[in-house]
């Protein structure tokens, strides 16, 4: 058993052909989609123009703002000035009493709008912004091996953070966005990467015979569930990312996949397959009794936990991959979208996910999309900031 500090992402393909029965998943009805009324007048200054369309834009993706209220409605406003790329900024109540007013002096003028419209968000609506999150993902271009890329929410800011001749697959950021792990084959064989986003250390984490997939970091960024076959057929394996012995989690004649943390970190809701379709079982740490959640669905793979710990995320497959969504209180589970291997993001509302190649997010409360990559190449596999 090999020696681990973070973690190793790759999907298991062929279970995502297996079929569904789509009908028994209900479409989508939304809960409260009543919007925020809130006037946004256009910030002075020499960059308060880019400033302007840059929170316009992120208000919008928060999905849970009218920028164009009808006249005379009560509503928030926001007001402020943006010079050199630092924004100072209001938000005021309908009375015109003022809620906070920031100073936002990163270098990045984006950066200033998306700090500055996530504070908007948390502060009207009790959840975090998504402005300023980051979404880690694949792009496998025509002729050439897949690489890790990192865009901002909006899709803005794209940068490649992999070699171009390197293949590296199914990456993991980590919660506050400092590091991440990915798939490589430097060496000729999948082993575990680690990359530090802030001063470009790497290094190979671990190295062991047979498969080590699906790896997740846990909530406290200090621990890691995965895959391990090198038992003999997969299981579910948790490490400390400081250094030692992977604990056996699950022993079952079946295969393991996809771990998924409780925000708690004190659950695991994981795939389980014994070659039949896959289902989605739950187990408490250390040692408690597995058990499978009814999805209303005959296949269901790729969990991803919410950040309030109420809901379950997965891809379904019949003719075409589908995201579904467990209200683990209820017991209730919807589609949201078309697509596959969904993340949520920090509000706990949206999800990113890959339809057709695309990276897309969906609003699970509206059903309503919006692009996020479109190409060249494909993109896969997402994972986002909490």
């Amino acid at each position: 058993m090999c020696i681990l500090r973070t973690i190793l992402i790759t999907a298991l393909s062929a279970l995502s052909s297996l079929p569904i029965t789509s009908s028994a998943v209900p479409s989508i009805v939304g809960g409260d989609t009543r919007a925020i009324p809130i006037v946004l007048t256009p910030l002075s200054g020499s960059s308060g123009e880019i400033a302007t369309t840059t929170l316009i834009r992120d208000l919008k993706n928060a999905g849970v703002f009218d920028l164009s209220p009808p006249a005379h409605t009560p509503s928030y406003s926001v007001t402020g000035a943006s010079t050199g790329g630092r924004i100072e900024g209001s938000l005021l109540k309908s009375d015109g009493t003022p809620i906070f007013t920031r100073t936002y002096d990163d270098a990045s003028l984006r950066q200033n709008a998306h700090f500055f419209a996530d504070d908007i968000a948390a502060s009207l609506t009790g959840s975090p912004g998504i402005a300023k999150s980051v979404i880690a993902f694949t792009i496998q271009k025509k002729g050439a091996s897949p690489a890790i890329h990192l865009c901002d929410a909006d899709g803005g800011t794209l940068r490649r953070v992999t070699a171009p001749s390197e293949y590296a697959v199914a990456p993991a950021i980590s919660p506050d966005a400092s590091y991440l792990v990915f798939t490589g084959y430097s060496s000729g064989y999948p082993e575990i990467q680690f990359l530090d986003l802030i001063n470009g250390e790497r290094h190979t984490l671990a190295r062991s015979p047979g498969t080590s997939t699906d790896a997740a970091i846990s909530p406290d960024g200090r621990s890691l569930a995965m895959a391990m076959s090198f038992t003999g057929n997969p299981e579910i394996f948790i490490a400390s990312l400081g250094g030692s012995r992977a604990q056996l989690v699950t022993s079952s004649p079946g295969a393991e996949s996809g771990p998924t943390w409780s925000p708690d970190g004190r659950t695991l809701v994981y795939s389980y397959t014994d070659g039949r379709a896959p289902h989605l079982i739950k187990k408490r740490l250390p040692s408690g009794t597995p058990t499978r959640l009814a999805t209303g669905t005959s296949s269901a793979l790729a969990p991803d936990y919410s950040p309030d710990g109420n809901f379950i995320a997965f891809s379904t497959a019949d003719s075409s991959p589908q995201v579904a969504v467990l209200d683990l209180r209820s017991g209730r589970v919807r589609t949201v979208c078309a697509g596959s291997d969904p993340t949520w993001a920090p509000d706990g509302r949206h999800l990113a996910c890959i339809y057709r190649g695309k990276l897309i997010v969906a609003d699970t409360r509206t059903g309503r999309t919006r692009n996020v990559y479109t190409g060249p190449g494909r993109a896969a596999e997402p994972s986002w900031t909490r």
